[in-house]
């Protein structure tokens, strides 16, 4: 192999190397985003509950 022919043979292993680990960097990210979503949703039904109760018993005067 030429030089210049091994160069390019590793630059591109290299960048081949950086799209995998970007990609399983962002696979992870799309996986911690989920459950930050699903989280919050879990957070803003109870929220929701809590205030119905506090509004209920308000309004029966306990």
């Amino acid at each position: 192999m030429s030089s210049s022919l091994k160069r390019l043979s590793k630059t591109e292993k290299k960048l081949e190397d950086d799209e995998e680990a970007a990609e399983e960097a962002l696979a992870k990210l799309q996986e911690d985003l989920s459950h930050a979503v699903n989280r919050l949703r879990r957070i803003r039904q109870i929220k929701k509950k809590v205030k119905e109760r506090s509004n209920e018993a308000f309004r029966r005067g306990i």
